[in-house]
């Protein structure tokens, strides 16, 4: 992929007003993956968190993750059926993640609603079916 940036500054544009304009010879996945992810920054949602597990950072795809809850004063969220720690707390994950995909159900549990099929009602901030 070729990727060329011109940038133009107008002062008929506010401070915080910023115009893109994308020009390719067809739509392609990378290009869908630009186009979203300067929409989510757009709405200052994030697609990617950082996470710890075993002394390691990692990159996750919020998309991918399954859900974000707390346990014994700390905040963890489950992705590829393993869990890891994040280092921000759940009010501030729930300004920061899209509303359309993740939904607080309770205290100390959000979840993706892509990534579930049912939850029970009796637990349902500890159990949940991923499809």
């Amino acid at each position: 992929m070729n990727i060329k940036i011109n940038t133009k500054f107008s002062d008929k544009l506010n401070k915080d007003e910023y115009e893109i304009t994308i020009m390719a010879s067809e739509m392609t996945p990378e290009l869908s993956v630009i186009i979203n992810n300067i929409q989510n920054l757009a709405n200052k949602k994030i697609s990617i968190i950082t996470a710890e597990k075993d002394n390691k950072i990692y990159l996750l795809e919020t998309e991918k993750i399954e859900k974000f809850y707390s346990k014994n004063q700390n905040v963890y969220c489950m992705y590829q059926n393993k869990s890891y720690k994040i280092k921000k707390k759940l009010y501030e994950l729930e300004e920061l993640l899209d509303n359309k995909i993740f939904i607080r159900i309770s205290n100390s549990c959000i979840i993706n609603i892509k990534q579930i099929e049912c939850f029970d009602t009796r637990n349902y901030w500890q159990y949940y079916c991923k499809i």
